[in-house]
């Protein structure tokens, strides 16, 4: 126990010697005992001592968030911030959750713990649902690992061992601590039959008006739901969030006295305490869905009126959020299996109501000399939208449906808006705790429980096998990746399971299907359709079935580019916005062309069967996915966290406008033991239709002309010259030129167009051959083939 000790003081905690299979310190005055690495040996000196750290400010802020009821352990992981420092014992696992906090120093906590009781609980060792140990005022220890419980059971460290608590905001974790003790408690108290039915629309009409978001809700209620055993989860949050998105649209929601005659006063109590929502609040929060008002004085100054009024809603809380030209709000697609978010541009009606949920308008009445109550302007509304540039409401990127890293590699995994990515994070699946330093061993394994996934898709090669981890990576990474290569994905036939693996990329990332469009009629219709989904902040785009010649200037940039102006469909004004989907696309022998192949990756299926339709994954790579979301997700993080803190160096040169894609991503799939997924570019470029097009150009042509000048009018002539039976005499230069230079809508050569032609393709060198310009003589532009 000695060298436990020991190692608790080299991590910063003050350690104390405890009775054998007790919880009281051996040490009189323990929360004064100086115990340092000098001493420890005159204190640690049985070998049958169990040890407890002393919690607060002697052990660095350390606050243990003690789980005692079964209840609270299974909402944990819903609520709680994910950390590497839990522990319990065989018949109550996870049931401590320690963090780095500045609670012990918050002048407002003049206690040493704050304790969550159920006030119905008659028996009082099972009153308490969980217990904040701050350590401040009195002080306060932890019994920790390795000792025994008074049971006999061992008490262990979950995960594999101790690994570095989480740093948390102290008022944020006593905010989190009294959600998830609301939990607890209606877990506990949960109905049967009909009434959970009914328990969910109360319970998220009273979140709503508590100032829960929509997705906030559905979490809420399916912890409560899995902890009380509710046999249909699914139809609990639905209903839940169902009545959470009435009460926000203007519609009335059950407050405290529907709540009081199912749960009984006393919950009712408790419950309004810890989510504030508080009995002499009922009216204020009916008419404002539970925020604090502001009032606002019409004047003649619109200005003002207006720049008042953003601030109220600002204040208020309110999700709205600037992108480019537009604001925006999150909003939740359901169809009763999966849950997609996105973000809808805010109207004026809607901004009404929101700024009539934010504060109280009042005009100046002449008659009543005094001023008086007021619907919220529609002017003011009007001009609120339209202070682009100039608007205080926080600047948005994009929603993103799984926890993820920042480019700092630090973790995103708190639910709602992120400062520093300017991204939403919208309804995550609950998380394993992460490592703070992942080893390369845990690296390694948590890539292969990825390649499981993969095992039965019937990937021809190594490389192919390297995309199909890219393509389960990226999604989870894409927040700090900067931009991610096209992921293609191809096969001889159909019922390959091209789409099927997007979908299982897609439900790891976001938890539903991935958004699919297609390629429409030609390329401006491609565009149009891409354009609304990049607008719609989707995190993953699939371009599926794709059976033409995939190819485009705005595809390109939609992969590459940070930046990207989008004209809405239906207006004549253009958004500036910042793509951030993951983008794949499907298609059978699929063909990509032109700048489009060096910033797309691909992988080949090839099942070898006639109906490859008729194959079945004995594993079902989708459910289980979309089982435990979580652990897969976990398992990028993991991986990708594990290498970059191993010391491999990434992959040289990384991928030309993928850098950071490359550094991460890639180097992570290389460093770990599997092919690199960038040599799939090579096989694009030599199937690439226009590279074909081009080298028949310049076969026809130096059989033709050899290194003789010539003009693009004698090339045609050449070309169309005919036998006497009027036949083409030079059918391979003929042929070679229609690809590329035939009138638009027609059947003829045109010399314009190969001129143009030709000036595109100059100086770049296919085979060790180039095209050159020479001079310009009257006929036109003279032109000649070189070696390079």
């Amino acid at each position: 126990m000695l060298q436990i000790a020991l190692d608790y003081i080299s991590r910063g905690w003050t350690p104390v010697p405890v009775l054998p299979r007790g919880k009281r310190p051996t040490v009189a005055k323990w929360q004064t005992a100086v115990i340092d690495r000098g001493n420890a040996a005159h204190y640690f000196d049985r070998p049958d001592l169990n040890i407890g750290v002393i919690l607060g400010n002697r052990s660095s802020g350390l606050v243990d968030i003690d789980l005692d009821r079964p209840e609270a352990r299974a909402c944990a992981p819903y609520f709680l911030p994910p950390t590497g420092a839990l522990f319990g014992r065989p018949s109550s696992t996870d049931s401590h959750w320690l963090y780095i906090s500045d609670l012990a120093t918050d002048p407002q906590i003049t206690v040493a713990s704050v304790r969550f009781t159920d006030p119905e609980e008659v028996d009082p060792k099972q009153a308490t649902l969980l217990e904040v140990r701050i350590g401040g005022c009195a002080g306060a220890q932890t019994v920790v690992p390795p000792s025994i419980h008074e049971s006999g059971e061992a008490i262990r460290w979950s995960n594999g061992g101790l690994h570095e608590p989480a740093r948390v905001q102290g008022q944020e974790l006593l905010r989190t601590a009294r959600r998830l003790s609301a939990a607890s408690l209606l877990a506990k108290h949960w109905p049967q039959g009909s009434g959970m039915h009914n328990a969910a629309i109360l319970i998220g009409g009273c979140l709503a008006r508590a100032g829960f978001t929509t997705p906030e809700v559905g979490v809420f209620i399916e912890a409560v739901a899995r902890a009380a055993g509710d046999p249909d989860v699914k139809d609990r949050k639905r209903t839940a969030q169902d009545a959470a998105e009435a009460f926000v649209n203007g519609g009335k929601a059950k407050g405290f006295p529907t709540l009081e005659k199912v749960f009984g006063r006393k919950i009712a109590d408790r419950l309004s305490n810890w989510l504030d929502l508080k009995v002499d609040q009922e009216a204020r929060m009916s008419a404002g869905g539970g925020i604090d008002r502001t009032t606002i004085r019409l004047s003649t100054s619109i200005a003002k009126t207006a720049e008042a009024t953003e601030a109220a809603l600002v204040a208020a809380g309110l999700e709205i959020y600037a992108r480019d030209t537009l604001l925006v709000r999150p909003y939740v697609v359901e169809d009763g299996k999966t849950r997609t978010g996105r973000f809808l541009p805010v109207t004026t009606a809607y901004l009404r109501m929101a700024m009539d949920e934010a504060a109280d308008f009042e005009r100046f009445d002449a008659r009543a000399k005094d001023y008086v109550a007021a619907k919220p302007p529609k002017e003011v509304a009007e001009v609120i939208l339209d202070r682009a540039g100039r608007w205080l409401f926080p600047p948005v990127r994009g929603i993103i449906m799984t926890p993820s890293l920042r480019p700092d590699g630090s973790l995103l995994a708190v639910r709602g808006y992120d400062p520093q990515t300017k991204l939403y994070l919208l309804d995550p699946p609950p998380m394993p705790t992460i490592p703070d330093t992942p080893s390369l061993e845990e690296a390694k394994a948590a890539l292969g429980l990825l390649a499981d996934i993969l095992r039965e898709f019937p990937l021809v090669g190594p490389e192919d096998f390297s995309v199909g981890l890219s393509a389960l990576i990226s999604p989870v990474l894409r927040p700090a990746l900067g931009r991610v290569p096209l992921h293609a994905i191809t096969a001889p036939d159909i019922g390959s399971g091209k789409s099927y693996l997007a979908h299982c990329c897609s439900v790891l990332a976001t938890g539903h299907h991935a958004s699919i469009i297609t390629t429409g009629k030609d390329e401006a219709e491609m565009e149009k359709r891409l354009g609304t989904a990049l607008i719609d902040g989707l995190p993953i785009v699939l371009i599926d079935n794709v059976s033409s010649i995939l190819k485009g200037d705005f595809l390109c940039a939609a992969v590459d580019q940070p930046r990207l102006s989008i004209r809405l469909l239906g207006h004549s004004k253009s958004v500036q916005v910042e793509p951030h989907a993951v983008m794949f696309v499907t298609g059978n022998n699929l063909r990509i062309s032109g700048d489009v192949i060096r910033r797309t990756i691909t992988c080949q299926l090839n099942p070898g069967v006639e109906n490859a339709y008729e194959r079945i994954f004995e594993s079902s790579p989708l459910t289980m996915i979309a089982a435990d979301r979580g652990k897969y997700i976990a398992a990028a993080l993991v991986a990708c966290r594990g290498f970059l803190l191993s010391g491999l160096k990434p992959v040289k040169p990384p991928l030309a406008g993928f850098e950071e894609w490359s550094n991460v991503v890639r180097s992570t799939i290389v460093g770990l033991g599997f092919a690199d997924p960038v040599r799939t570019i090579n096989a694009l470029r030599e199937n690439d239709p226009e590279r074909e097009r081009f080298g028949q150009v310049i076969d026809a042509w130096q059989a033709a002309f050899e290194a003789r000048e010539v003009t693009a009018s004698g090339v045609v002539a050449l070309a169309n010259e005919k036998d006497s039976s009027g036949h083409v005499v030079r059918t391979d230069l003929h042929d070679a030129l229609m690809a590329v230079a035939k009138e638009r809508n027609g059947s003829v050569l045109s010399t314009q167009r190969l001129g143009e032609w030709l000036r595109s393709h100059q100086n770049r060198i296919l085979d060790g051959r180039v095209f050159r310009r020479g001079d310009k003589t009257q006929s036109g532009v003279l032109w000649r083939l070189e070696d390079a």
